[in-house]
């Protein structure tokens, strides 16, 4: 259009593409972007830069298969096939040792049962909201080298956002319980671990992501997470280790209500249903799922609070709901 006598876009329309907001522009078709357009007409030519550098082998592989036919290969792997060392899976106790490796797992999905609730427009999960902080406070208490700037904390509604946001940052029994369990130094790295939406945290990575997928109803629905280029950004933010926290039920269901069929468009809405059931088949199939019920459930709510001994009184009470579980 400016008399040039070449252009290059370069992109990745498998994942997010811009917000339209104008109903009449998404009407008209603008909803699809030049760059995904040209790439469907197949008439400019296209190249696929298919080697990534980001992630541990183990966190590629399935977004590999399902959003690139198989395509995307390892540049992070050396000549006998082998993951760099800079990408070694952190240590967690919600991680069990592969028995022939003797190394942690890369990725890792938190089953749960804490049911989802409205907040305004939007959805939140308390349970699965005090899971996450677990899981923080557990990475920096068994990784002495990971900083609280390596951890990215994602959630497809900003209800959840907000919560954990608080639980990081404001909350003064949180912050007690913090500083009991991994010391006044130590703690003060929680101020830096990001939390953002999905859509938020495009084109950014971390050593470790926490995905909090937020949906657990009885009806099955899951909403923004219909989306499959939403689940492919939000599974190949990470670097080192990938922690999914959900409800295995509710994503295997992957039901919309007609509403969020409504308010949701585009092309790849709805298959991303499809997409999870074979995400979390994948996880079965491999074994990297890890139930929390009864007594694991309430490690998972209150953490290592009674798990090292505190250098300093701390008056934190967890609610009266559930009882503490102590950590074996």
């Amino acid at each position: 259009m400016k008399g040039s006598r070449h252009v290059a876009l370069i992109g990745d329309h498998k994942q997010l593409p811009p917000v339209i907001r104008s109903a009449e522009a998404q009407a008209l078709g603008l909803g699809l972007s030049l760059f995904e357009r040209l790439t469907q007409e197949g008439v400019v030519p296209s190249v696929m830069l298919d080697t990534q550098y980001r992630m541990h082998p183990a966190i590629s592989r399935f977004p590999s298969s399902e959003f690139y036919d198989h395509a995307l290969q390892d540049g992070t792997v050396d000549g006998a096939g082998n993951a760099h060392s800079r990408l070694s899976p952190p240590a967690s106790q919600h991680l069990k040792t592969n028995s022939t490796t003797g190394h942690h797992p890369s990725v890792i999905f938190i089953d749960h049962t804490g049911a989802e609730s409205m907040k305004e427009r939007s959805r939140v999960n308390i349970d699965e909201a005090h899971i996450v902080a677990s899981i923080v406070e557990d990475l920096l208490l068994n990784n002495p080298q990971l900083s609280g700037g390596d951890i990215g904390i994602i959630a497809p509604y900003v209800a959840q956002i907000s919560l954990l946001t608080r639980l990081f940052n404001r909350d003064a029994k949180y912050c007690e319980r913090f500083r009991a369990v991994l010391g006044d130094q130590r703690a003060m790295q929680l101020a830096n671990v990001e939390i953002k939406t999905v859509d938020g945290f495009e084109g950014r990575e971390k050593d470790v992501i926490i995905f909090s997928t937020v949906r657990n109803n009885p009806g099955g629905y899951i909403g923004f997470l219909a989306d499959r280029r939403r689940l492919n950004v939000g599974l190949t933010r990470a670097r080192r280790g990938l922690f999914v926290v959900g409800n295995l039920t509710t994503l295997e269901a992957g039901k919309r209500t007609k509403r969020e069929a409504e308010s949701i468009t585009g092309v790849a809405v709805g298959k991303g249903a499809d997409s999870w059931r074979r995400y979390t088949k994948f996880l079965a199939d491999h074994g990297l799922v890890v139930r929390l019920e009864g007594d694991s459930l309430g490690q998972a709510l209150y953490g290592n609070l009674n798990a090292k001994p505190s250098s300093s009184p701390c008056r934190y009470q967890p609610p009266h709901s559930t009882p503490l579980i102590t950590l074996n």
